[in-house]
This record gives structure tokens, sequence and C-alpha cells, in this order.
């Protein structure tokens, strides 16, 4: 399983950041950051997790107005 965010769609609502803060911080540029995360094209990163983290990473990915994060379930 993992995250996956478009870096280049979020507008910096920080909702993300409020849902779950261990895995989303705010950046210098207004944007976030996805904690952990390794880029794996320009503007998109990606992070595993586990299953106990599968909950808050629905919730951060449900309250994204810009559709930014997606969760993955390989």
């Amino acid at each position: 399983m993992k995250i996956v965010f478009d870096r280049n769609k979020c507008t910096g609502a920080y909702s993300c950041v409020q849902e779950e803060p261990e895995k989303w911080k705010p950046a210098s540029d207004g944007k976030v950051d996805l904690d952990g995360s390794v880029q794996k094209k320009p503007g998109i990163f990606e992070c595993a997790i586990t299953q106990e983290e599968l909950e808050k990473a629905r919730i951060a990915a449900a309250v994204c107005p810009a559709s930014a994060i997606k969760v993955v379930e390989e």
C-alpha cells in the first residue's frame, strides 16, 4: 500500500496536515511535503504505508480539496 501525492496539484489548504500531521508537513512554498516520500516523477511523490496507517491516509486523501492525494492498495 502506498500514498501517491501529486504536489503539482497541491493548493496549500493544509487539510491533510490537520488530519495527519505526522505524515504531512507545511512547506516554505505554501504547499505540503509528504514525510518519508520519494519523488518518482517531477512533482509526484510516493510513500509506502502500513495497514495501521491506511485509515488516516484515506481520510487525508478524502479531505484534500485539490484531489492531490491518492491511496493505492496493492
